[in-house]
């Protein structure tokens, strides 16, 4: 039977035990969370996976996608396909999640993976409508690549073509239809895709080189 004094203080060490274990879980938290050195985001998430502490659906797929992003970062492509089937394990119906694997298939080469991931992506259901129609707006530009990389450009062209139609003032999608239409001899719908997507966001490097390259420069 313990006595009064050493009940307290057990009871005090029990308290310090608490928020010390609560100030190392929440800085690991912020490390998981943070876009800082991919290695300490890995491990960071990879202390929280393997606590497997109580959490929401939501956040118990967090660590997986942090850490999913970090290793495409480190262009471990592997790992990172692996953590994103995690994420969509547990919750199937975001789209960004899909479109996360996708971007990591068509990293690694894997051309026809990335390009189902990006049309589950634009098929997928969530409730933040003009978040998705981004999502689904990229889920069609990133399988228009696919296709554009393996020469099927009539396929890349639809893709680019829905995606601006999501998404009309998406510079990125009017500058890689313009590389589309440029390999297919369209010069002048080109050098209008590249326009667009200059006048859109000067910044886009490739409309830039592509009016240089078709000497159509301002």
């Amino acid at each position: 039977m313990l006595g009064p004094s050493q009940a307290k203080t057990l009871a005090m060490l029990a308290f310090m035990a608490f928020f010390i274990l609560d100030a190392i879980t929440s800085g690991l938290r912020a490390d998981c969370d943070g876009v800082g050195e991919p290695d300490v985001v890995v491990r960071a998430c990879t202390s929280i996976i393997e606590r497997g502490q109580p959490e929401s659906v939501e956040n118990c797929a967090k660590p997986y996608l942090h850490r999913g992003d970090a290793h495409r970062r480190k262009r471990n492509f592997d790992a990172a396909i692996v953590d994103y089937a995690k994420v969509i394990e547990v919750c199937p119906n975001l789209a960004k999640f899909y479109d996360r694997r996708g971007a990591a298939y068509l990293q690694k080469g894997e051309l026809n993976r990335a390009i189902v991931d990006f049309a589950k992506a634009r098929e997928s259901r969530s409730f933040k409508y003009l978040v998705q129609t981004w999502v689904h707006a990229e889920a069609h530009r990133k399988r228009g690549i696919s296709y554009r990389e393996k020469g099927e450009i009539r396929r890349a062209l639809y893709d680019f073509n829905k995606a601006i139609e999501l998404y009309p003032k998406y510079a990125v999608g009017f500058s890689d239809r313009g590389v589309a239409h440029e390999m297919m001899d369209q010069r002048d719908k080109a050098i209008a895709d590249f326009r667009m997507a200059v006048e859109i966001d000067p910044d886009d490097k490739t409309g830039s080189a592509g009016l240089a390259r078709l000497g159509a420069a301002r």
